[in-house]
């Protein structure tokens, strides 16, 4: 006869909690999206308020959008579909692959990309250009932000501290780590940037997926990146604009 031994009861109940976490997490993200893509879910607004923000499904100016943001892991904008790989990205309504949107053809009026483009492995950059071009409207914008390639490399070689090499090396690579680091020790992760791109670099590629009137907008736009490395470079961010042919004007909030 076989007998189970106490000890691994605590084995078995973490792995059963973490089988019933997986599942509500993922059960979130399709009631997330029945709620803000599809205007189902109607019960969810009979909800205490504090259970709606837990839940992230708190998020009125996203009923109804059809604006995308893809890769935005724990910093998520609001009024935005939040589509991301990591089932564990903040507010998440799609999982899904870069080249692979869970959308038809012509959904979104706009596509937004915050540090994702350069984690792409190089041959599926134009897979993924052209997937995000297919799920546009015609007349969608897309807005890209990625590293300053040039900028991040002229603060590297301009360095005059190895601790400032460490750090400029940390965010170039794309290492998850902050202006704070100090040394190698400090680099909590390995490299994950598969592409290092310059404003020429980019609208080559953008021009290439078929997207036009491509806008440089970095002297305009800021993102999460731009004021902690600022004492580092002036602007970490390229960001570049443009939209799919078509339609002159588009509702971007659509």
């Amino acid at each position: 006869m076989t007998v189970l031994s106490l000890p691994r009861l605590p084995a078995t109940r973490h792995r059963v909690r973490r089988v019933v976490g997986a599942a509500t997490r993922r059960g979130l993200i399709g009631l997330r999206r029945r709620y803000y893509c599809d205007g189902s879910a109607q019960a969810v607004r009979h909800l205490p308020g504090e259970w709606r923000a837990r839940l992230g499904l708190d998020d009125e100016s996203a009923r109804g959008t059809r604006r995308i943001e893809l890769g935005a892991g724990p910093y998520p904008h609001p009024g935005y579909v939040h589509v991301d790989a990591d089932p564990h990205a903040a507010h998440l309504e799609a999982r899904a692959l870069a080249w692979q949107l869970p959308f038809p053809d012509g959904w979104a009026s706009e596509l937004l990309s915050i540090h994702t483009l350069e984690h792409i492995h190089p041959r599926r950059l134009q897979e993924t250009l052209r997937e995000w071009h297919r799920v546009l409207r015609p007349g969608g914008v897309v807005r890209v932000h990625v590293p300053n390639s040039p900028s991040l490399m002229a603060a590297y070689l301009n360095a005059q501290r190895p601790a400032d090499k460490w750090m400029v090396s940390g965010a170039l690579l794309g290492m998850y780590c902050g202006p704070e680091v100090q040394g190698p020790a400090d680099i909590p992760a390995a490299a994950d940037h598969q592409i290092l791109f310059d404003m020429e670099l980019l609208l080559a590629v953008l021009g290439e997926a078929g997207f036009v009137d491509l806008r440089d907008l970095t002297s305009q736009v800021v993102d999460r990146h731009t004021e902690p490395w600022q004492h580092v470079v002036d602007r970490c961010s390229l960001v570049i604009e443009g939209r799919k042919p078509g339609r002159e004007a588009v509702d971007a909030l659509g």
